[in-house]
């Protein structure tokens, strides 16, 4: 029976290959499986939090007659909530994602439409916090959720339309906030903006329910043969490939506490897990997101004031914050499919880190309103595009999911605590130019630049050792044996190999299984720049 027959067929059985050593799917099932899931699970991950700097220059903040100290203090409790709360990502291991992720939107969605219903500065506050519990339990986890269905190489660049679904969320909300203070309606416009704009993601949290996937092995629109090639793709360790085969059969009638038991047995590697607190990559990684956060949390929210005091109307303001989030969302996409095909980021972060800072030096020291715009469109470019790139390198570099998942923790812990800051560097008394909270961004910058200089020559380091010892591995073989079998030196240990030749991709496939079971300490196992 041909590979096209077998994807056809209704008596094929999951799990017939799982113990197969070679590379037995072709490069045509790879394509057709990957496009299914990018279609399946990719429309599905956005969400929008950027709409109160709207809301506050369509006079939200004059109606509530809430003070510049008030205000900040909105900014801040959404990131106090989001950290204290970042732990939730961990429910992706132990409750159905398309149950846990419907319900954080749609909550959201809910707290996001009840800003519209405030009167005054503590029912803000409330919502805010709400908002920011939900938005912990989907935000970062995202990342975890992708590494169920995609290999770690492929991570990249599809977080990367979540990430920067937050620009095209945001081009929107300036774009309908345009819209909506330019029309008569009897309600504050303020008002309308919240109703607006989060309406969809209630609507986006009951679609999650009955469209999003859970896993590889309930993913009803792939043939059986086509969830095995998924399966395969992902290249788990043989232990954790059949517990997943396993747990997606128990979960099926159990309940939620006999899920969370049998995860715990099967699925969660503690040793796994444990490792990413001592791995160095974890808080580098971090310390980036630390970084960079403090402008990609402070940026949106105030954009749109940033705008009107450079001498721009209401109006005009925002219409203006739309644009460079729009182009925005293209350059991040095509940096992140970029990223993915080179495997490289380190470089690409470094760059997209000049950018934002020119921009705000730019802003800091311009006091041309046209050229000060231009500032605030390299900010833009240079924050949103950085983001995804660095959630990527994070997750390129780390072996295991469990690993992965507490990485993660790690990673929006750390990271998070950055917008702390970032909220309340521009306050009122600082306008028009807001020059301390560019020049401490800026500063950031600066540090950020050098970190990730020092973590490329850190696992460039790391890299070149492992090239060594795969040179006297195989240098030490040849002395012993003359000759060996292609599984104990697969392709002559050469040390580059043609992936377009079918055998290029049998032995790439040997070393992703050897990786799957030995992680970091595969011999092949090489750090991402």
């Amino acid at each position: 029976m041909s590979q096209s027959e077998k994807s056809d067929s209704q008596d094929y059985q999951f799990g017939t290959y799982v113990d197969r050593p070679d590379r037995w799917w072709s490069e045509e099932d790879d394509t057709r499986v990957r496009r299914k899931l990018d279609a399946r699970i990719l429309p599905f991950l956005f969400m929008n939090r950027s709409n109160i700097g709207n809301a506050k220059v369509a006079g939200m903040t004059a109606d509530l007659h809430i003070s510049d100290s008030q205000y900040e203090w909105l900014l801040t409790v959404f990131y106090i909530g989001y950290i204290v709360f970042q732990f939730l990502l961990i429910c992706y291991k132990f409750i159905k994602p398309s149950r846990f992720m419907g319900t954080c939107v749609f909550f959201w969605g809910v707290a996001a439409i009840l800003q519209a219903t405030a009167f005054n500065w503590s029912g803000l506050m409330a919502t805010r916090f709400f908002m920011a519990l939900f938005e912990a339990g989907y935000g970062t986890g995202v990342a975890l959720y992708l590494s169920f269905f995609y290999p770690r190489h492929e991570i990249g660049y599809r977080f990367a339309w979540f990430v920067v679904g937050s620009a095209v969320a945001s081009a929107i909300a300036g774009s309908v906030a345009y819209g909506i203070q330019s029309a008569t309606v009897s309600i504050a416009n303020w008002r309308l903006i919240f109703l607006v704009e989060a309406g969809p993601t209630v609507i986006l949290g009951v679609a999650l329910f009955f469209f999003l996937p859970d896993s590889i092995q309930s993913s009803k629109f792939l043939t059986p043969y086509e969830r095995e090639v998924a399966e395969a793709r992902l290249y788990r360790a043989k232990i954790d490939q059949r517990n997943a085969i396993e747990n997606e059969k128990t979960n099926k009638n159990a309940s939620l506490l006999q899920r969370i038991k049998h995860a715990l047995n099967t699925q969660f590697n503690f040793k796994n897990g444990a490792d990413a607190l001592k791995d160095p990559v974890s808080y580098i990684n971090a310390v980036l997101l630390f970084i960079v956060n403090n402008g990609f949390a402070s940026i949106p929210v105030y954009l749109p004031t940033i705008l009107s005091q450079m001498g721009y109307t209401a109006l005009r303001a925002q219409a203006f914050s739309a644009p460079p989030y729009a182009v925005a969302f293209v350059l991040a996409v095509i940096l992140s499919y970029a990223a993915d095909r080179l495997r490289t980021r380190g470089v690409l972060i470094m760059i997209m880190t000049a950018v934002g800072l020119t921009g705000y030096f730019m802003l800091a020291t311009i006091e041309d309103n046209h050229t000060r715009y231009a500032g605030v469109w390299l900010v833009v470019l240079g924050l949103f595009t950085f983001i995804p790139l660095c959630y990527s390198w994070l997750i390129t570099n780390s072996a295991g999911e469990s690993k992965r998942g507490i990485a993660l923790v790690i990673f929006g812990t750390i990271g998070q605590c950055s917008p702390l800051l970032g909220t309340r560097l521009f306050p009122a008394t600082e306008a028009p130019y807001y020059r301390k909270g560019m020049y401490v961004s800026a500063g950031l910058l600066v540090a950020g630049f050098v970190i990730e200089g020092l973590a490329i020559v850190y696992f460039y380091s790391i890299n070149r050792a492992k090239d060594k010892a795969f040179k006297q591995s195989a240098s030490s073989k040849e002395e012993q044996d003359g000759e060996v079998t292609p599984t104990e030196r697969p392709l002559q240990y050469q040390f580059k190999i043609d992936t377009k030749t079918e055998e290029g991709r049998q032995e790439q496939h040997l070393r992703y299984l050897d990786i799957a079971e030995n992680r970091e300490k595969s011999i092949y196992f090489r750090y991402s720049l």
